[in-house]
């Protein structure tokens, strides 16, 4: 039988202020421009879903 896999969505996952530091904070420890590029996107998508439409 064939695996099959679903996108993972961090933005799903970052509800709050505090999941949403500690994420930048751990990008940040690894001194990596691009995690920290792909880190930022996954927070502003996250503070979009809190935005009512």
């Amino acid at each position: 039988m064939k695996e099959e896999f679903t996108p993972f969505e961090p933005a799903d996952y970052l509800i709050s202020e505090a999941e949403r530091t500690a994420y930048l904070n751990a990008a940040i420890e690894e001194e990596d421009p691009y995690l920290l590029t792909i880190v930022l996107s996954d927070i502003e998508e996250a503070r979009g879903r809190d935005e009512p439409t």
